[in-house]
């Protein structure tokens, strides 16, 4: 699903137009912490969530040797990541706005792993367009739901939100899955197709996994770079283009990133993207090669891409024009 980003602004603009509730500014902190709430029903993990990992050394203000202050974008700590940092559960305790490390080690620096929301660069969360009626609806709901235990408010009227935030929900994890118009446009002419022109379009995809077929004379040099492998991974910052990408590519980074060998891009291989933001594949040990790149449907989508070649580590990038959100979507890449 690609899907562009609306801003913590937009969401408070709708929550204003939906509720005629002008003066929200006292209650921007809480709004803020209802679209993070939001995001996690709608899809726990999605690509609103970000993994961090940050440095904390005694004396910088944060980390005091047994203290760790919870950063801004702070949601929940990584069970997992944490564990691996010395901070597994039972070696530390959680306040509202601290960390406390309880196994008396003596510490002068600690990393801690933690789960933190995309945020505009003021600390602001963002969320995407096709999340974006629900996470409104989820606020009006819950921004009301306070007026019943005041007696300010009707219980009806609050059971009506609820039920327009779970319709909403339920849209955007649809959403989250459902192809976009150039794809469904696609889908519809595969629908068009005769028997016989599916069985010519399609024919080929079977022939490549055929067990039985010996290829007597293959003049595809692909074929003979048994030991090239592509390299894929999502920017998780909605900012981040090729530009910012370039300087960080090498073949020590792409080493730590999910890869599969060219065969299996070959065939097609389906690439999941679980944050907001860019696509990027690379392939290393390759010549200057304007590779192709096909999706599902078999439609060339490299204009989709922009691509560069490193010359001195013979890296071929390619860095998608499009911000995807949270889903997956099956790339094929030829010559």
């Amino acid at each position: 699903m690609i899907s562009g980003i609306y801003s913590f602004n937009q969401i408070v603009e709708d929550i204003i137009i939906e509720t005629g509730q002008t003066n929200l500014r006292n209650r921007l902190s809480e709004i803020r912490k209802l679209v993070a709430r939001a995001e996690r029903e709608i899809s726990p993990f999605t690509g609103f969530l970000v993994k961090k990992k940050m440095l904390y050394i005694v004396g910088n203000g944060n980390f005091d040797g047994t203290n760790i202050k919870k950063p801004h974008d702070f949601v929940f700590t990584d069970k997992v990541g944490c564990c691996e940092d010395g901070l597994c559960d039972g070696a530390y305790h959680e306040t509202t706005s601290h960390i406390i490390i309880c196994d008396k080690k003596v510490r002068t620096e600690i990393r801690f792993t933690y789960w933190g929301l995309q945020s505009d660069g003021q600390g602001n969360p963002v969320t995407s367009y096709n999340h974006a009626d629900a996470v409104v609806a989820f606020c009006i709901w819950k921004l009301y739901s306070s007026k019943i235990f005041t007696g300010e408010g009707s219980l009806n009227v609050m059971m009506q939100y609820e039920q327009q935030w779970e319709n909403r929900c339920g849209e955007a994890r649809g959403e989250d899955m459902f192809p976009d118009e150039n794809s469904m446009h696609n889908i519809y002419k595969v629908n068009s197709w005769s028997s016989l022109e599916m069985a010519n379009k399609t024919s080929y995809d079977r022939c490549i996994s055929c067990d039985n077929c010996t290829p007597i004379i293959n003049d595809n040099p692909l074929t003979m770079a048994n030991n090239m492998r592509v390299y894929y991974w999502q920017l998780n910052n909605i900012y981040q283009d090729q530009n910012t990408v370039i300087p960080t590519v090498t073949p020590a980074f792409l080493a730590e990133q999910n890869n599969e060998p060219f065969a299996s891009f070959q065939t097609g291989f389906l690439v999941a993207h679980p944050y907001i933001g860019r696509l990027n594949l690379a392939v290393m040990e390759t010549e200057f090669v304007q590779y192709k790149i096909f999706d599902i449907l078999n439609n060339d989508v490299t204009d989709e891409f922009t691509a560069h070649y490193f010359q001195d580590t013979k890296i071929m990038l390619y860095t998608s024009k499009n911000v995807y959100s949270h889903s997956n979507i099956n790339f094929k890449i030829t010559l």
